[in-house]
């Protein structure tokens, strides 16, 4: 048998080049990092690997409208002066994640309001912020079929469905409630929570692709300088 000549050796490494060359034009960028031999720590590639850029995660819009007089985007103290005006005990609690270079910020702030009147009932208030902006309302009524009631003549568009429960979503703003439900014979033996939950879909959506994109990067032992 004979073997393969030098021109055939030639021509072998000159197609597998221009094979390379084509892949590289077409990869993604993000592809040929996560391709690259590591030679540093998880932490050092997970820096490598996401471009960072905080104004994404921190830019303030124009707010929807959600409940009580609160609009989206409304900062925890804009919201926490509003709130206690009506004379009420607002109670606070924060999760944030440690400032790190290779992450935006995460900070998650939630307002708690006890026997909060709304809906022709009273009940527990929940506000959720991302990032010092307002993006959840959630309330907890006292009385499930006042409410329902009060959002019926509110919302003629929020119809419930087979099930009990209703939702509507205009452009970004979303609305949910299972209190047909939990005022239904149904609902009671089931001991069903009623609740009634407002959002901006907007900062839900940007909340879940900081998780998705940053959240599996480990915290760091170093104190940022």
């Amino acid at each position: 048998m004979s073997s393969v000549g030098p021109p055939y050796v030639l021509m072998a490494v000159l197609c597998m080049s221009g094979s390379a060359v084509w892949f590289l034009m077409r990869s993604d960028p993000a592809q040929l990092a996560s391709m690259a031999p590591s030679s540093g720590s998880r932490d050092d590639m997970a820096t490598l690997a996401v471009p960072v850029d905080t104004a994404d995660y921190t830019r303030r819009q124009p707010g929807r409208p959600l409940t009580a007089g609160l609009i989206s985007y409304a900062s925890v103290e804009d919201v926490s002066l509003t709130l206690r005006t009506g004379r009420v005990a607002v109670e606070r609690r924060t999760l944030a994640r440690p400032p790190d270079p290779r992450y935006p910020p995460r900070t998650l702030d939630t307002l708690t309001v006890d026997r909060f009147p709304l809906l022709g009932t009273r009940g527990q208030l929940t506000l959720q912020f991302f990032n010092d902006r307002l993006f959840e309302i959630g309330f907890r009524p006292d009385d499930a079929s006042a409410c329902a009631r009060s959002l019926k003549a509110a919302d003629s568009k929020l119809r419930r469905d087979a099930n009990g429960r209703a939702e509507r979503t205009s452009g970004s703003q979303r609305i949910a409630t299972n209190c047909d439900l939990a005022a239904s014979d149904v609902g009671r033996s089931l001991n069903t929570e009623p609740y009634v939950l407002w959002q901006d879909l907007r900062l839900v959506r940007e909340r879940d692709d900081w998780d998705l994109r940053f959240g599996a990067i480990p915290y760091s032992n170093k104190t940022p300088s």
